[in-house]
């Protein structure tokens, strides 16, 4: 687990050099990472100068392995799932969203963020983009799990669109 949290922090300082480099170098501009152990899909999550945050957002293993779905599929949703697929794709593997600072929240722990109005992500124009931090645990019989759970949720024409990710307790550093 020291081995985890030490390549999380030493990722999120490359993160931090390689993809915002608008950004000072301290790394007090952080606010929280969640990485997989192994890399597919990494929020993170930064000050601006200007007093706002930015939202990065990398699939490490490139867009055609971003995640589109959470929870039951049937074969019914097949056909809904390609073209979410073609879509996200247009989004890009990587790309940072501006969020001003009274949009974006932080209450026990958990992010909340919304930016209304047109957007465009790589080549995907978007409307109302919002992105949430919650944490989740799940108690059994002779287990608690706990996790953070990331949703970015977006408009394109009338169909609302979310990218879930889950991370697991250990793979989420939140600085403050």
């Amino acid at each position: 687990m020291k081995y985890h949290l030490f390549s999380v922090l030493f990722f999120a300082l490359s993160f931090h050099g390689s993809f915002a480099g608008a950004f000072a170098s301290s790394q007090d501009d952080l606010r929280f990472v969640c990485a997989t152990r192994h890399l597919t899909t990494t929020y993170a999550l930064f000050d601006t100068e200007e007093g706002g945050f930015k939202l990065h957002m990398v699939n490490h293993e490139g867009s055609q392995f971003m995640p589109i779905h959470e929870g039951l599929i049937t074969a019914y949703d097949l056909k809904f799932l390609a073209r979410k697929a073609e879509l996200f794709g247009k989004m890009g593997a990587r790309f940072v969203l501006s969020f001003d600072k009274g949009k974006c929240s932080l209450k026990n722990g958990e992010w909340s963020c919304f930016r209304p109005g047109d957007v465009r992500i790589g080549d995907l124009d978007v409307k109302d983009l919002g992105f949430y931090l919650r944490k989740k645990k799940v108690e059994m019989t002779l287990i608690t799990y706990e996790s953070y759970r990331a949703m970015l949720s977006f408009n394109v024409g009338n169909e609302g669109f979310t990218i879930p990710m889950e991370y697991s307790k250990e793979d989420c550093d939140l600085k403050r």
